[in-house]
């Protein structure tokens, strides 16, 4: 199976499951009046985001789950049973009754979904990471790497373009009412032609290796917690900026600016469609980069972008200045970009292959559960408890302080890297 193809099986994939995924954190304002329509509209989107940050919880769970099965079985089938098993949920979603139909059983029902969402997605990122990464060149793990995230940033433009469609077209009571459940009825359909793309994949000649030398461990979950703790936790702190400041950057901006500046929900969308066009864009690019000038040189430098950078995007959206607002977006959205591009090269570095999948998808879903599912909820909370339209940038902010903490250890393995 020639790189090209690989590459596109992945990308497609994982553009097919963050899809379905994205999906649920766009459509906020409109589930929070579906499934909460008795509050007030600040509690109505704290109860819908209460349920978002859920399946962040299950994505740990999800980890291990898949992770057993790609050291374990191997790459590809923690790859096909991910996507696999991300299907069902997605088109029960669709056609989930609303509160008004079954009361507070919807409430519960979306919350059971959302977990059965999160666990599978769980096994997903770390699993494109590691699968990419495994497969590249000794001297292009930068640039394989870096398409670990293409196939979701895609996901989210055409989450963004489809629901901007269907707002634009549909009548705001046929969208509110019954538009919104056909992107999650489509979602799931593609789900299937994603399932027979990794299907056609092969396994990586790193675990094939683990295979024939009999090095495949009884217990790759107990053996990754007992020994690898250190890169768990450094996996925790360079994945901070991909979870927790991409969903503010993508998902609590356009909540931001359509409930609390009151824009128009087409024109957001289009804005996030554009900022994540340009992350698409230099994905690859950056790989490159990092590959040519070293990949920890450009991951401490993007995290001091993103310290320094989100306190004007939010002051500037406060103030109303669009295009203030949107150049330092834009400038965050390449520091952003330039952190994601390169942390599967990082993390494929400080991990054995043995207990790679399950330590990078541990420690990519815990910074997810905990620092990138309540970001959202965290930012709406902080406005309302400061009544400064500001605060969110605080907590950008010290994600960006996470993120360089590994850098800050006496490690041999990052004292090698360039």
């Amino acid at each position: 199976m020639k790189t090209r193809t690989i590459i596109t099986a992945c990308s497609i994939g994982n553009f097919l499951e963050w899809y379905d995924y994205a999906l649920y954190g766009y459509l906020t304002s409109i589930l929070a009046r579906v499934f909460f329509p008795t509050s007030e509209k600040y509690s109505a989107l704290f109860n819908t985001l209460v349920i978002f940050s859920v399946g962040f919880i299950m994505r740990p769970l999800g980890s291990i789950i898949f992770g057993m099965i790609g050291d374990k079985i191997g790459r590809k089938a923690g790859l096909i049973f991910s996507i696999l098993f991300m299907t069902m949920p997605t088109i029960m979603m669709g056609i989930l009754p609303t509160y008004l139909q079954i009361g507070i059983s919807a409430v519960v029902f979306l919350t059971i979904l959302r977990i059965l969402q999160g666990i599978p997605i769980g096994g997903e990122v770390g699993g494109i990471m590691c699968y990419l990464t495994e497969i590249a060149p000794p001297t292009q793990r930068g640039f394989f790497g870096s398409w670990s995230f293409f196939g979701s940033q895609l996901g989210f433009i055409i989450t963004n373009l489809e629901i901007y469609a269907f707002d634009t077209w549909m009548p705001p009571s046929a969208f509110e009412e019954w538009g919104w459940r056909l992107s999650f009825i489509i979602g799931g359909i593609l789900g299937i032609f994603g399932w027979n793309l990794r299907r056609r994949l092969h396994e990586t000649h790193a675990f094939q290796y683990v295979i024939n030398h009999h090095q495949i461990l009884k217990s790759p979950v107990s053996e990754t917690f007992k020994k690898y703790g250190r890169q768990l936790f450094q996996t925790f702190c360079i994945s901070s900026i991909g979870s927790g400041a991409f969903y503010v950057v993508y998902f609590f901006s356009t909540i931001f600016l359509t409930e609390i500046l009151q824009m128009d929900i087409p024109q957001t969308m289009l804005i996030n469609a554009g900022m994540l066009s340009v992350s698409c864009i230099f994905l690859p690019i950056f790989g490159k980069l990092g590959d040519r000038f070293g990949i920890k040189r450009l991951l401490i430098l993007s995290s001091i972008g993103v310290v320094l950078l989100p306190y004007f995007m939010f002051y500037f959206a406060n103030q109303r200045e669009v295009g203030l607002t949107l150049l330092f977006e834009l400038v965050l959205t390449l520091f952003l970009t330039l952190n994601y591009s390169l942390a599967p090269a990082f993390l494929w570095k400080i991990f054995p292959t043995p207990v790679r999948y399950t330590g990078v998808g541990v420690g990519f879903n815990l910074s997810n559960a905990i620092l990138g599912g309540p970001a959202p909820l965290l930012s709406l909370y902080l406005i309302k408890l400061t009544g400064n339209n500001v605060a969110p940038a605080y907590y950008f902010i010290l994600l960006g302080l996470i993120s360089l903490i590994p850098f800050l250890q006496k490690d041999r393995v990052l004292q090698e890297m360039k």
